[in-house]
């Protein structure tokens, strides 16, 4: 028995900021059979300051593992997110502690990990090659990001803090 309710809430004010969700893909990808650590990524450049929430990295029965991570307009890299241990059967949005602020023209890259081999229990079938596909027993490379652009104002705090760090580690 379904008993499903819905509720919707309406403010009488306008957001003070419209927040979106970003999707990282890769379609392309070519797990070889038998392998048990194949790594592929997907990557998009954020064509505007912003300012990140969460992040939601997603496979099937052979992910292994995943990452988010970004590359600055100046080379630097940093980790966002690391699954060591991703679980098909524990999906789950991670919220970051403090929202992250990003310049303009950072890149994002979503790297993922897969177990093809026999020794991952819940691959149903190890012997083949396997490629995108929606169903369970194919795979994804697929990633969300929940963010927003930054305003000017924010750019202003922020960009002066980074300059800075930038200067004090040279």
């Amino acid at each position: 028995v379904d008993e499903s309710k819905m509720g919707i809430w309406v403010h009488d004010e306008v957001p003070e900021h419209e927040v979106f969700t970003m999707f990282i893909a890769n379609g392309r990808i070519k797990i070889p059979a038998h392998a048990k650590n194949h790594k592929e990524y997907a990557e998009q450049v954020i064509p505007k300051a912003a300012i990140i929430y969460n992040l939601l990295p997603h496979a099937h029965f052979r992910g292994k593992a995943s990452e988010f991570s970004v590359v600055y307009p100046d080379g630097t890299e940093e980790i966002l997110l690391k699954v060591p241990r991703y679980d098909f059967n524990w999906q789950t949005t991670y919220e970051l502690a403090e929202p992250k602020y990003i310049p303009a023209g950072t890149k994002i890259v979503h790297t993922t990990w897969w177990d093809n081999s026999a020794q991952n229990p819940a691959n149903p079938d190890p012997t083949i090659e396997v490629t995108w596909g929606e169903q369970s027993f194919e795979e994804m490379l697929f990633g969300a990001l929940l963010l927003r652009f930054a305003t000017d104002e924010e750019v202003a705090q922020y960009e002066p803090e980074l300059e800075a760090q930038d200067l004090a580690s040279s």
